[in-house]
């Protein structure tokens, strides 16, 4: 069992607020003991990633709000068989982007093997590619790579959108060979989240202040923006990312849906 959640929100100085008025969604760790704990954010000029292992003192809206990030990528994965290994714990980090999925530790040993064989020159370079997750982000970042994308300090949006297309046709042609594709993944670079719905519900949600909907009270607090995803939406989260579609979360908080077929 996995649970992704992703938290975006256009002004950082309010994040406590929110994360505290809707701390229940936070709550990851439920029923994962012993497993993997990891959370992702774009800080001081890259991208910064802790994990752990699940314990009950682990309390992801503290944590969330001590990053205090834009952006913020959550994962929380059961117990695998095995030695636990911190390594194999998401989200990943490769240059300037962070990845994290749901679904891709379910594919067989033969994907990682056609994924490798795929994967050549920079993009592999250094990289033992042993575990399907790890290959499905590889594809993605040699997308990037082709077009210019890892060498660039801030490319256009629409050549990530390019990129993220081509990496998704990869790597959902590799996995077809051997199954239907059961994906839900978030792509993130600096100011912006990609969150994928590859035949996976992925959840969005609206996080808002209690002052925006008193109008009898100061607005004072009413620009903020908060967005939230997850492929564990559970009771009120509302809308669904339609499936074989990316949400665009720029700085603003504000989703953009777009069709990835």
């Amino acid at each position: 069992m996995e649970r992704l959640l992703g938290l975006a929100i256009n002004d950082t100085t309010l994040i406590s607020k929110v994360v505290v008025e809707h701390r229940q969604i936070f709550e990851l760790g439920r029923g994962m003991a012993h497993g993997g704990w990891g959370l992702g954010v774009h800080r001081h000029g890259e991208m910064l990633v802790q994990k752990r292992r699940v314990t009950g003192g682990i309390d992801s809206a503290s944590e969330v709000m001590k990053a205090g990030s834009r952006h913020s990528v959550l994962h929380v994965a059961g117990p695998r068989p095995g030695l636990f290994e911190l390594e194999r714990v998401q989200p990943y980090r490769y240059r300037n982007w962070l990845f994290a999925s749901v679904g891709a530790i379910e594919l067989p040993d033969a994907f990682v093997a056609v994924a490798s064989e795929r994967l050549s020159g920079f993009t592999a370079q250094g990289r033992w590619m042993s575990c399907p997750v790890e290959c499905a982000m590889l594809l993605f970042m040699q997308a990037f790579h082709r077009v210019g994308e890892l060498d660039r300090t801030r490319a256009h949006t629409r050549v990530l959108r390019d990129a993220i297309r081509r990496g998704c046709d990869e790597l959902v042609e590799v996995i077809r060979q051997y199954t239907e594709p059961k994906l839900a993944l978030v792509l993130h670079v600096r100011d912006f989240a990609y969150v994928l719905s590859l035949g996976r519900p992925v959840g969005l949600r609206e996080l808002s202040l209690g002052d925006k909907v008193l109008p009898f009270r100061r607005r004072t607090e009413s620009h903020v923006r908060a967005v939230a995803y997850t492929n564990d939406p559970g009771e009120g989260w509302g809308a669904s990312l339609p499936s074989w579609s990316m949400a665009e979360i720029g700085p603003q908080a504000d989703p953009t849906v777009i069709a990835l077929t």
